[in-house]
């Protein structure tokens, strides 16, 4: 879709303006506020992993005890990223480094001044302050969708391709892949998908309007429907494989 980029340079000032003055004045997720949410993931982190390393694999109950920690962090991973990390994230301004705005796309944290953030950017910035660790940040954020997917995931059969789906349709193949965090690529998009009990929500930096980071139910999402013809690609966060390595602090490789 092309992009009247003139138009965009404006919005984007605007909602940088009026959202840097909101967060100042009314302390919605400040600074402080942020950076103790991400002292209290990191504690969490930590404490998970130490019994994570305890746990005996083969408990007298017979329960696979690490296989419980494995799953309790996939649960904090996603009620955290949904509750915590990307509401603070919300009402950030969209932005590409092809745009003259005055804004760099690359913001590590919320309103982080001077800064706006664009869409994967803001995935490998949310993946951060999740507490995932990066060998090369850039490499990840400066890479197409399927590109950092293929580096996060497993192996190919963890990524899964949609073709010709209604965002009606994709909601449903979704909801059958289970609960957890996803990250899903589109026509010229990145962004998180949260599946939880039915409730399938689309987590990005909208290039399309309002401009800015959102929320949204995905079958009512403009940037999925953008997508349909050119189809979806979708991988799991909450693998085994990633958690153990968010578990651990292990900084992920860029496959490319």
């Amino acid at each position: 879709m092309k992009q009247d980029y003139r138009v965009l340079n404006r919005v984007t000032l605007a909602f940088c303006a009026v959202f840097m003055v909101s967060t100042t004045l009314h302390g919605d997720k400040p600074p402080v506020a942020f950076s103790q949410t991400l002292e209290g993931i990191q504690k969490q982190r930590e404490s998970l992993h130490a019994r994570w390393k305890r746990a005996p694999r083969n408990a007298p109950d017979g329960r696979d005890t690490k296989a419980l920690v494995i799953q309790e962090s996939q649960t904090f991973l996603m009620r955290t990223i949904i509750d915590d990390i990307v509401p603070a994230w919300h009402g950030m301004p969209w932005t590409m480094a092809v745009i003259l705005d005055g804004l760099k796309p690359d913001a590590a944290y919320p309103f982080e001044p001077g800064k706006g953030i664009s869409c994967s950017w803001f995935v490998v910035s949310v993946l951060e302050n999740l507490g995932f660790k990066f060998k090369s940040k850039r490499k990840f954020a400066g890479s197409i969708a399927i590109e950092l997917q293929r580096s996060l995931a497993a192996n190919k059969k963890e990524i899964h391709r949609y073709f010709g789906h209604s965002p009606t349709k994709l909601k449903k193949k979704l909801i059958g892949l289970g609960d957890g965090i996803y990250i899903i690529g589109l026509n010229c998009h990145i962004g998180f998908v949260t599946v939880d009990r039915g409730k399938v929500l689309f987590h990005h930096s909208s290039y399309v309007e309002p401009y800015i980071v959102v929320t949204e139910e995905l079958e009512k999402s403009q940037a999925i429907s953008l997508s349909e013809d050119a189809g979806y690609v979708v991988s799991p966060l909450t693998t085994r494989h990633l958690t153990l390595k968010w578990l651990a602090g292990q900084p992920l490789k860029f496959k490319g």
